[in-house]
């Protein structure tokens, strides 16, 4: 029976969390197979959320003068691009994906601002509260008007401008992944007689997510979208009233070649569905993250 253990787990410069996995013993392909749908699914699957444009209250409208305000130090392009460096995390099972929604900043100098003061919606936290955002030189206000996006890189993103008449926004640099590097690599060994494979999974995330949790949600979307095939046909109730002699011979074998095509597929897509089971089955849970980030070996389950 595989054995599914996390190998490595540590924190890595620019606030990303670095993850090794490792699955053995697989059947020849297996390990291929895995890494393949893992890597689509890791990369476009997983529901984030970002700030996807802002607005900044009282900015010059001469263009002379645009990039700058009286009493801030950084013009608007640093401080929209330090905006733009912001992540958030959260739960998104309560979500209705895609989902909009809005935070705000709203401080008077002279002080500094930072994503500590951003006033975030329920169930959303900033992962550094120490990011720089602006310098207020003055005893001015500065009130900030935010948009947020729940969403994933495989649904169309709704990052568009507001449309608000007479109001100023600026798109902000939004990525809808929080994995910011994977990397995979199989191992063929022999094994109670036969060549198997141990397929090494390495995922970088951006913090917003840990890389043990990106990979228990990416395996459970593939078998959501798995389950498909494993569902018994419906036959219409016309169908159903129809005798065999009142069908065609070719209706006939087209309906045997179905068949037997139907229990191949759900056979193929049992031995799958059960590679990702080894991952997102009720039976794993989630190890210690303080083993993770020691980098001990954890043995995670069996089966």
């Amino acid at each position: 029976m595989s054995q599914f253990k996390v190998l490595d787990g540590i924190q890595v410069k620019n606030a990303q969390q670095y993850g090794r996995f490792g699955l053995s013993p697989l059947k020849n392909g297996e390990a291929k197979l895995l890494s393949l749908v893992l890597r689509q699914a890791l990369l476009t699957s997983l529901v984030c959320a970002c700030f996807t444009s802002a607005k900044i209250k009282n900015e010059p409208r001469s263009f002379y003068f645009r990039s700058l305000m009286v009493g801030i130090k950084e013009p608007i392009p640093k401080i929209l691009s330090n905006l733009s460096g912001i992540k958030l995390k959260g739960k998104f099972d309560d979500f209705q994906i895609p989902f909009t929604t809005r935070a705000f900043i709203d401080r008077i100098g002279p002080l500094t601002v930072t994503a500590r003061d951003i006033q975030l919606p329920f169930g959303l936290t900033v992962v550094d509260e120490t990011q720089h955002i602006a310098t207020l030189t003055q005893a001015i206000p500065f009130f900030v008007e935010l948009r947020i996006e729940i969403n994933s890189a495989n649904s169309k993103p709704e990052t568009g401008v507001p449309n608000e008449e007479g109001e100023e926004w600026h798109l902000l640099d939004a990525i809808f992944t929080p994995i910011r590097q994977f990397e995979s690599s199989i191992q063929s060994y022999e094994y109670e007689g036969q060549t198997v494979e141990h397929l090494f999974l390495e995922i970088y995330t951006d913090s917003t997510i840990t890389p043990y949790e990106a990979l228990v949600q990416a395996s459970r979307k593939m078998v959501s979208l798995l389950t498909f095939f494993l569902q018994p046909e419906k036959e219409s109730k016309s169908r159903q009233g129809t005798s065999k002699d009142d069908q065609p011979a070719f209706s006939l074998r087209l309906k045997k070649h179905i068949e037997i095509s139907r229990e191949r597929e759900e056979s193929n897509t049992r031995d799958i569905l059960s590679l990702f089971s080894r991952w997102s089955g009720e039976k794993v849970e989630e190890p210690d993250t303080r083993d993770i980030l020691s980098g001990e070996e954890v043995e995670e389950t069996e089966g």
